[in-house]
């Protein structure tokens, strides 16, 4: 079938508000247009930004074209409940937010017309996710265009039997008369190399290059549906070859040979751009992770969008994609859970059958500490989603992901849930504005609370055989036992179940030494997922740090906007513990040297469950000469040496791939040196004080952008010297003005404190940074970005927008 971009010509409005419609190109995310309500009731677990019920239009003419033609919609995602309405008909829809759905259309369209397209979203009871979940149709639509006989989308399956030699089974559903014949044609990068007909084959593939992240090696079914010479319909469908192995002595085999997951967990939302998806935004994460050392990610806690998927796929990452966030016990008060007995099987076939093509994805997660899975019947149903999995897709391990503390909490018989005697109904009301300085949320935000006050308290009720209680029962139903936040029992689990294999599913970043010491010393723990890669908008300040005076254990109050616990932060800069990974990983050999700010040196330091330091990679603190700071080098090897304008500070012994030294600040250069245990130099690296003029440096990912009013170029904006070294304690506000072929799409930085909106034209750096996202026009033509700011010379990048 011919696919149809219907991105454009939409209109959105609240309920009741349609004399304030406006005209939008999808993606869309309402939530994110919102003004932020400082004491919104649950707004630290969504950045305060306020829920809704929307009403999307769009009018589209019933041209010749569409005349007795098959005709499917496509959403790709629609935040939440949604109800799709064809000349005022209701023809479909979906509640969950994060299944892909398909509506039909044949015959309903009225040729030569004018028709009108509603999608309804109810948004309104809250909260209703963790963590920001957007609001809207966030993801593409498309019109699938057909014959009669047609091939569907997702109607083509194809899987690897084996590698050596390389032999796949290609299986096709389509609409078809008895006489109507299936071709399938096979090409590695342009060339035809195997054929097969019918609607299911054995096809053997010579000289086969097998997929996996190193070698992202892809092909292409290119399907022909023909009566006679007549071709009916065609469908193209990429995919890998690899295959999938687990079990204990081995651990997890791709292609045969043992790989150890270096994840990370990655929420659904896009930063600054909301949780609006984008081909371009999908493709600049994966590279960025990847570049940072990164070889997996977990969708964390929703399935991945087909472009972000589509990524992977080319760019190579290995993907864990996640269904549920809930079963029967929500996060929150409302949400999916109201919902999930009666639609959770739909949902989680939906996921299995988008994702089966896809060579990036290698197992799949009925769930994220889900509390149910402490209980009889959470492990009944454990056992029920697992073989519903592996029904559809047995070629991939299924994984569950509970919480350690929470199951076993749950197990005793200790409530988490918030909503007390109070059971939510689907025809509940609730104000989506009201504002509750004293609600909180359960699930594992009342326990990431409960660690924050406690940890040693904590960390000495979770012993193996307490923790065992909560969990054993759910994980004798799957592959793999995902593990949240349970590395101190790895091994003793293992002792107590010998062929149980284990991932880190979540984990705290700044533990990564030790976790991939276990990883790499048991064949059985198979790798290790942070929380989280990326930073993301919503469980707003988990991973920030206080001074002076504690603003909140766990979450904080307004103006926090985002939880500040990745990795990478919210604009995709690495940040001190990412560099860490890498070097614990092996994939990055230099030391790296961060600074604990000059600002806050005597201050006392509230450090959050997620982050451990707030050094960061500057030696420009002006104004702070002579004030003593620690300066934490970190580094392979078993020695590291620093230096200060050349003088020696001393050798130190490295301790969990660290060393801290203290120095007195003062302009000049460090200079860090890494041994081996032979005493053989490793490697260097320096970091030197900025000089004293400051410049705007910007610097776009792309200056060629599709016409298709959805490419994206994200333009990245600092305060430098001249030779572009970051002046880390520069405030200033920027502002971007876009002409021509584009429009502004977002603005923002990392600062996960603001009151500034990403939806205006200017933002103030945060650590001397800040980012432009620009979106192009449906017109060719070129354009061009000013970047200004009071004091400095403006800087202009010029674009083109291409067919």
């Amino acid at each position: 079938m011919k696919k149809i971009n219907f991105n454009a010509g939409w209109i959105v409005y609240k309920k009741g508000e349609k004399d304030k419609a406006q005209e939008v190109h999808l993606p869309h995310d309402a939530m994110r247009q919102q003004p932020r309500i400082k004491g919104l009731k649950n707004g630290s677990y969504t950045g305060f930004f306020p829920s809704g019920d929307y009403c999307y239009e769009k009018k589209f003419y019933g041209i010749e074209d569409y005349t007795a033609k098959t005709l499917i919609l496509e959403f790709e995602g629609v935040y939440m409940d949604s109800s799709v309405f064809l000349n005022e008909e209701h023809i479909g829809g979906r509640v969950y937010g994060y299944s892909h759905f398909y509506v039909d259309l044949t015959g309903k369209v009225k040729m030569g017309q004018e028709n009108t397209l509603k999608v309804f979203v109810h948004c309104s009871q809250v909260p209703n996710a963790r963590w920001y979940p957007g609001n809207g149709i966030y993801r593409p639509v498309s019109l699938w265009m057909g014959n009669e006989e047609h091939i569907s989308p997702e109607s083509v399956a194809i899987r690897t039997l084996r590698v050596s030699p390389a032999v796949i089974r290609l299986e096709v559903e389509a609409k078809k008369a008895p006489d109507t014949e299936i071709i399938s044609d096979i090409f590695y990068k342009g060339d035809k190399i195997a054929s097969a007909k019918g609607p299911s084959c054995e096809i053997e593939i010579p000289d086969a290059h097998l997929w996996d992240v190193t070698h992202p090696e892809l092909y292409e079914a290119h399907i022909s549906l023909k009566y006679k010479e007549t071709v009916l319909d065609t469908a193209v469908e990429s995919f890998g070859i690899r295959t999938i192995d687990w079990n204990v002595e081995k651990g997890l085999l791709v292609n045969g040979h043992s790989v150890k997951l270096r994840g990370g967990c990655l929420h659904h939302d896009n930063g600054i751009l909301g949780a609006c998806e984008f081909e371009a935004a999908a493709y600049r994460k994966i590279r960025i992770l990847k570049e940072a050392g990164f070889n997996a990610i977990r969708s964390s806690h929703y399935p991945l969008s087909k472009c972000m998927l589509k990524a992977c796929d080319e760019l190579g990452m290995y993907v864990k994609d996640e269904a549920f966030d809930s079963w029967l016990e929500s996060p929150g008060l409302y949400g999916y859970a109201l919902d999930f007995a009666r639609e959770w099987e739909k949902d989680l076939k939906s996921m299995i059958i988008k994702d089966r093509n896809h060579p990036c994805v290698i197992m799949y997660s009925i769930g994220n500490e889900i509390s149910d899975t402490a209980s009889a019947a959470g492990v009944a149903l454990t056992e029920k989603m697992t073989d519903f999995c592996h029904k559809l897709d047995a070629t991939r391990p299924v994984t569950v992901c509970p919480n350690i503390m929470m199951n076993m909490l749950t197990q005793k018989g200790v409530s988490i849930s918030v909503s007390g005697s109070k059971v939510p109904k689907k025809e509940d009301i609730t104000d989506p504005l009201a504002t509750d300085s004293d609600s909180e949320m359960g699930g594992s935000a009342m326990i990431n609370k409960i660690v924050s006050f406690a940890p040693a308290v904590m960390k000495l009720l979770m012993t193996a055989k307490r923790t065992d209680r909560g969990v054993c029962g759910c994980y004798s139903k799957v592959d793999i036992a995902g593990y949240n936040y349970g590395a101190k029992v790895y091994e003793k689990h293992h002792e107590m179940h010998p062929d149980r294999i284990i991932l880190g599913t979540e984990t705290i970043p700044s533990d990564i030494a030790d976790n991939w010491a276990l990883v790499k010393k048991h064949p059985y723990i198979i790798g290790d997922f942070m929380w989280t890669a990326w930073d993301y908008l919503g469980e707003g300040g988990a991973g920030v740090i206080d001074y002076g005076k504690s603003t909140g254990s766990f979450v904080k109050p307004y103006p926090i906007i985002s939880a500040y616990t990745g990795v990478i932060d919210l604009i995709g800069h690495k940040e001190t513990i990412g560099h860490l990974a890498s070097i614990v990983w092996g994939t990055e050999k230099k030391p790296y040297i961060a600074v604990r700010p000059l600002n806050h040196i005597g201050e006392k330091v509230h450090y959050p469950l997620y982050r451990d330091t707030d050094a960061v990679a500057s030696w420009s603190w002006d104004g702070y000469e002579g004030k003593q700071t620690e300066v934490q080098v970190y580094s392979a090897g078993t020695e590291v040496e620093l230096f200060q304008d050349g003088k020696s500070i001393g050798k130190k012994r490295l301790n969990r791939c660290r060393a801290n030294y203290q120095v007195i600040y003062h302009p000049g250069i460090l200079r860090a040196v890494s041994y081996g245990e032979d005493g053989r130099e490793l490697a260097e690296s320096f970091l030197e004080t900025a000089g004293r003029e400051t410049v705007l440096t910007v610097h776009a990912d792309k200056t060629v952008l599709k016409a298709n009013g959805e490419d994206l170029a994200f333009i990245d904006v600092a305060l430098t010297d001249k030779r572009g070294i970051v002046k880390n304690l520069k405030k200033q506000k920027v502002y971007v003005l876009v002409e021509g072929a584009g429009v502004l799409e977002a603005v923002g930085s990392a600062n996960p404190r603001t009151t500034e909106a990403y939806t205006g034209n200017y933002f103030t750096t945060y650590q001397g940074r800040m980012q432009a996202v620009i979106r192009s026009g449906q017109e060719t033509g070129g354009g061009r970005v000013r970047i200004s700011a009071d004091g400095m010379e403006p800087k202009e990048i010029q674009f083109n927008t291409v067919e």
